[in-house]
């Protein structure tokens, strides 16, 4: 948290641990965004020093959004717990809820929480750097054909002219 220290960093209004954060840790330049991918996307134009969101939503902005050069690098030390919640008034389904919740076996979370915490981008390469050096190296080359062939055109001239200076020095009187 010292490294975030007077940074911006991006975080939403409604994500639960906005006001704890600003309690314990005063000296985060904490700067609310609407939105996981309005604060992503200002990460990546470089408005933003980085973007506090929870691993699971924030991998999947990252991956929806094709975001590949922007990399998950540490943990908040604030802790939450998932939940599921329901309306009072619906007392069946919150018992249908529960049941839900307690029939996932532990391979099945594990399963479920790779799947939300895996992040899979495939990365593009920008092929712009090559194209510029194939452009310059073709122009180069071009430049050295053109004046190739000026310097062999002006050496025959040169050779004619030598050899006609030649001739007239042995017939000349």
């Amino acid at each position: 948290m010292a490294e975030l220290a007077n940074q911006p960093v991006g975080i939403t209004l409604d994500f639960g641990q906005y006001h704890d954060l600003r309690l314990r840790h005063p000296n985060l330049n904490l700067i609310p965004v609407s939105s996981e991918s309005e604060g992503l996307q200002k990460v990546q134009r470089g408005e933003l020093y980085g973007y506090i969101g929870t691993l699971a939503s924030t991998s999947q902005q990252l991956q929806d959004l094709r975001l590949a050069n922007i990399r998950v690098i540490g943990r908040v030390p604030v802790d939450t717990t998932l939940a599921i919640a329901t309306l009072k008034a619906e007392p069946a389904l919150a018992s249908v809820m529960q049941k839900a919740v307690n029939s996932i076996t532990p391979a099945e979370f594990n399963e479920i929480e790779t799947q939300w915490r895996t992040v899979e981008l495939k990365e593009r390469i920008d092929y712009t750097l090559v194209w510029q050096i194939i452009l310059g190296t073709v122009v180069m080359l071009g430049i050295f054909l053109i004046w190739n062939r000026k310097l062999s055109y002006l050496n025959r001239k040169l050779a004619a002219a030598n050899a006609q200076l030649a001739r007239m020095s042995t017939t000349d009187p």
